[in-house]
């Protein structure tokens, strides 16, 4: 993700060569501050859409809708808000990205376990009810399961990405905070905001 842009600033650690960060400085447009809030409208319209209880047990068709919304409602927001740059979050993924995919989801796994080992040590913990259930699938049932949870997975990486990106341009812009500066602020905000939304998930535990 990203386009090209100066260097102002020394980059920070792991940040590629010659791309920025889209949308905070005009590349490749820069989305105004009604835009971002259309935006995060959609986020939140598609995040209720995927979490409202329903009078009846969702079904196949119901469960698709839900993702779709997901996925699809924040994406309407930002081609709303940036017609001629909304892809513009969708870059080229090259061997330099796929070894990163690969060394941070093993971090995260370290991470996790002893995070998890430490929290059953010293505290409670709420099993994932939606991943229980999936145990006792089979077959076809399965298949959709994983296909399903694959379009909540880009969801889910829309609910971060779009909010971090709406904090880097409001910091940068509105209040002048240096580039690098911004980037830790919207990263720490959204990360925040993607766990207090996970709370109902694990029984607000």
């Amino acid at each position: 993700m990203g386009s090209t842009a100066g260097n102002e600033e020394v980059r920070l650690p792991l940040e590629p060569a010659g791309l920025d960060f889209p949308y905070y400085r005009g590349n490749p447009d820069t989305i105004s501050c009604s835009g971002w809030l259309l935006v995060m409208a959609c986020v939140v319209a598609g995040f209720l859409a995927m979490i409202t209880p329903l009078p009846f047990s969702d079904n196949l068709f119901t469960g698709w809708l839900r993702a779709l919304l997901f996925v699809g409602l924040p994406l309407l927001g930002l081609r709303m808000a940036s017609p001629s740059g909304w892809t513009a979050i969708f870059a080229r993924v090259g061997w330099r990205e796929v070894k990163l995919m690969v060394a941070f989801a093993l971090l995260n796994i370290a991470l996790s376990m002893t995070v998890g080992t430490i929290v059953k040590v010293f505290g409670t913990t709420t099993v994932n009810a939606g991943v229980a259930s999936a145990a006792q699938l089979g077959g076809a049932q399965l298949a959709n399961f994983f296909a399903k949870v694959a379009v909540q997975l880009l969801g889910e990486e829309l609910m971060t990405i779009l909010p971090f990106l709406a904090i880097l341009t409001l910091a940068r812009n509105l209040t002048g905070l240096a580039r690098n500066t911004a980037i830790i602020l919207a990263w720490l905000a959204s990360a925040a905001a993607f766990g207090l939304v996970h709370l109902p998930t694990y029984n607000w535990n």
